[in-house]
């Protein structure tokens, strides 16, 4: 039997079952190609904001199917997801952004409020209408003497 990663077996199935079904969300059916082609957008924007294989992505979502795309888009990207709790308190989701060297996060609304303060600088951007990335952003990524800056896309910047 050939060992397949994650990846390959997806595009494998993709390309075997393209219009069977894969996921019922409320009253959508998406099939294998369109879940696929939904993930590849999501990568892409990912992508272009500088996210990419090896990016430590906080995410910062209730349990839901957008949860879902984004963990599957990720993963394409070879980037690690940092599952932050729903419902953690500012001060517990800092925790985890802080110690777990998170280089980009995706947080719903409600979690960006609670997280948001005055004095942020922050450049976001929101895709299909969902949550919002944030890269680089808040108190855990403040630089230091030991960092230095490197440009990643327009108006990007990653403290390393």
């Amino acid at each position: 039997m050939t060992e397949l990663t994650f990846r390959e077996f997806w595009e494998q199935r993709v390309a075997l079952t393209p219009d069977a079904p894969f996921v019922h969300h409320d009253a959508d059916t998406w099939t294998y190609s369109g879940f696929d082609a939904s993930i590849n957008r999501l990568a892409n924007g990912m992508r272009a904001a500088g996210i990419g294989a090896g990016s430590k992505v906080g995410l910062y979502l209730a349990n839901s199917f957008e949860l879902l795309r984004r963990q599957w888009a990720l993963q394409k990207l070879g980037a690690i997801w940092v599952p932050i709790i729903p419902s953690s308190t500012r001060s517990e989701a800092l925790y985890v952004l802080e110690h777990a060297g998170v280089d980009a996060l995706i947080a719903g609304a409600e979690q960006w409020n609670r997280l948001a303060e005055p004095g942020w600088a922050a450049r976001a951007f929101v895709e299909d209408g969902g949550p919002t990335c944030a890269h680089d952003v808040g108190p855990w990524r403040r630089p230091t003497r030991r960092h230095r800056r490197r440009r990643l896309s327009p108006g990007w910047t990653r403290w390393h």
